[in-house]
């Protein structure tokens, strides 16, 4: 239960949509997937940055695990709300994704390219996929 106004409140200043973009793509860079992201995000939010109180973050974090999807996400999309509104939690919500985003781009195009070398269809299909084919 929130005690007071504080907890819910940043403690510093309001970052410019840049900084925040910036904050969450190098943590989207590092991301290893999962939940345990989101103590990562709150290291940075909470702990280094100062941009969010404890109890505004676990509060936070609390309704990002009510809904369906990627904890981690959500929880960066809320930083990013609660700091500059919609467009925070959009610059967040991409920052955060983004590298993601790219690595699946890039392999799938990669992919596209090599499907048909020997090597590649000997490691992705089985020989009962082999056979139908």
């Amino acid at each position: 239960m929130i005690k007071n106004e504080s907890q819910i409140q940043p403690i510093n200043y309001s970052p410019s949509l840049l900084r925040l973009f910036a904050s969450f793509l190098r943590l989207g860079l590092a991301a290893f997937g999962g939940p345990a992201m989101v103590a990562y995000i709150r290291k940075m939010a909470v702990e280094q940055k100062k941009w969010l109180g404890d109890g505004s973050f676990r509060q936070g974090v609390a309704i990002c695990q009510t809904i369906p999807g990627a904890t981690a996400m959500q929880t960066a999309a809320y930083v990013g709300l609660r700091l500059r509104g919609i467009r925070g939690a959009a610059a967040c919500f991409i920052g955060f994704c983004l590298p993601a985003f790219c690595l699946m781009m890039s392999l799938t195009a990669l992919y596209v390219r090599i499907n048909n070398l020997p090597i590649v269809t000997f490691t992705t299909f089985s020989p009962e996929t082999k056979n139908a084919v």
